[in-house]
């Protein structure tokens, strides 16, 4: 990815670790643009922001992720949606995906992550 622009990330993960290591992981080929920690200002930062990818929790205190999802996918349509989720279900993919996410990634696989990253970057 060094040779194309670098891609604006919004985190948005209500557990500091996480939103930390996520940090660290994607900020090695694209640009973290903020990092939040409860959906209650999640669609204004977005909509000012205006985010390439946002990695959005599953189950972000205050708001309807796939909900959220939705709203980000109608407001900013070119703004990639990657659902993440510490405790991944397959039976909730269908809803995931109908949501509008491009991807729905399980925490403790990484490479998924940078996988769903890149797949964004050539599209």
């Amino acid at each position: 990815m060094a040779d194309t622009a670098r891609l604006r990330v919004l985190i948005a993960d209500d557990y500091a670790p996480m939103a930390t290591a996520l940090e660290r992981l994607v900020s090695l080929d694209c640009d973290v643009v903020g990092r939040l920690t409860d959906g209650s200002s999640l669609l204004v930062e977005a909509k000012r922001l205006q985010p390439d990818i946002l990695l959005l929790d599953l189950h972000l205190p205050n708001v309807n992720s796939l909900s959220v999802c939705k709203e980000i996918r109608r407001m900013i349509p070119g703004t990639r949606v990657i659902i993440l989720t510490g405790a991944l279900n397959p039976n909730l993919r269908p809803s995931v995906l109908a949501a509008g996410a491009s991807a729905f990634i399980d925490k403790a696989a990484p490479q998924d992550l940078l996988t769903a990253i890149a797949d964004t970057q050539r599209s």
